[in-house]
């Protein structure tokens, strides 16, 4: 389910892509801190906006409507983000 692997995939981005610290990566995407914490722990999903950032910025291709694969990030069949 997206919004299972959705937050961990944001993580993943987040440190295994970016290298970044929670206040780094808020403050690239233009976004608080709280609202960066909230789309780890799955209380929010990133809006349009956001999912087309990462995938400008990590070469992440997305597919239908916020989905996207990527190697490092973990999947079910695809990649959803």
């Amino acid at each position: 389910m997206v919004a299972d692997i959705l937050p961990e995939n944001i993580k993943k981005i987040r440190t295994e892509m970016a290298h970044m610290s929670q206040q780094a990566f808020a403050d690239m995407l233009g976004k608080k801190l709280s609202i960066v914490q909230k789309y780890e722990g799955g209380s929010i999903f990133p809006p349009p906006d956001v999912l087309d950032k990462l995938s400008e910025l990590y070469n992440i291709e997305w597919r239908q409507s916020h989905k996207r694969r990527h190697p490092a990030l973990k999947s079910e069949k695809s990649m959803p983000v």
